[in-house]
């Protein structure tokens, strides 16, 4: 995270550096103008996504600011990436097997056909809903699974115990009637251990736990945690999850 001393100095560092080798950069020629060229591009692709995310938070800074429903003795709570920012691209038609939306969330199934497409939703009006929402449209469906794998920040894993409960929230509508289910899968040393719950859908707003006194698992070697969140038969649907948030709390004294 680039808010140290430490990183003001050497970005401005760089900044001098590229301000320089555009002034110079007419007097290079052969192999040195080629890489020149190379690493301006890979400059340009980081800073390009900064000032994507940096735009779109900026704009939508109320919404950010905007507490979530958490309950007590929540250590962090996170909104993964299509619902807190901006996308580029917002959308894939059709979606496929394997889709990456963004660095932590990817769109996994097994239909031959193309028939799904997911797009991101902007300035959103539904009470409590985020500042942008995922919309998934399924058409003819011969697949046996379809499902969203989210991938929970560093934190998620980071000195839980069994004392930890962690909690999957969302607002979901669907056109059609439509059961979820969501599973936990937590890297540890060498096995993932996993816990699947069925996701209630009798309300738009969903929360699904995971108590970790039930999971098997040693807490010195807890390394990465993931959700999948399976759609069950989403042929001929529209399911819009308009907000979806992870967080981690500790477990209420008995």
């Amino acid at each position: 995270m680039a808010t140290g001393f430490l990183d003001e100095f050497l970005i401005k560092r760089s900044l001098r550096l590229w301000s320089g080798l555009a002034e110079s950069v007419h007097e290079v020629d052969g192999a040195r103008l080629e890489w020149l060229g190379r690493q301006a591009r890979r400059m340009k692709t980081h800073a390009s996504r900064v000032t994507r995310i940096v735009d779109g938070r900026m704009a939508l800074a109320p919404h950010l600011e905007r507490p979530l429903d958490l309950p007590p003795s929540t250590e962090w709570s996170h909104r993964p990436t299509p619902w807190a920012v901006a996308l580029d691209p917002k959308g894939h038609a059709p979606a496929r097997r394997e889709t990456a939306i963004s660095d932590d969330v990817a769109l996994y199934h097994d239909c031959e056909r193309g028939e799904i497409c997911v797009r991101q939703l902007q300035g959103q009006t539904a009470e409590g809903a985020g500042p942008f929402g995922l919309q998934l449209d399924v058409f003819r469906f011969s697949g046996s699974f379809l499902s969203l794998v989210v991938r929970a920040p560093a934190e998620a894993a980071r000195g839980l115990s069994r004392n930890h409960i962690l909690r999957l929230a969302m607002l979901v509508e669907s056109e059609r009637p439509l059961d979820m289910h969501a599973r936990l899968n937590l890297k540890n040393g060498p096995n993932t251990e996993q816990v699947s719950r069925a996701v209630d859908r009798g309300h738009v707003a969903t929360v699904t736990e995971f108590d970790m006194a039930y999971v098997p698992f040693n807490e010195k070697w807890a390394e990465h945690i993931w959700f999948d969140l399976f759609l069950d038969s989403p042929a001929m649907n529209q399911v819009v999850i308009r907000d979806l948030t992870l967080s981690r709390r500790l477990r209420a004294d008995m």
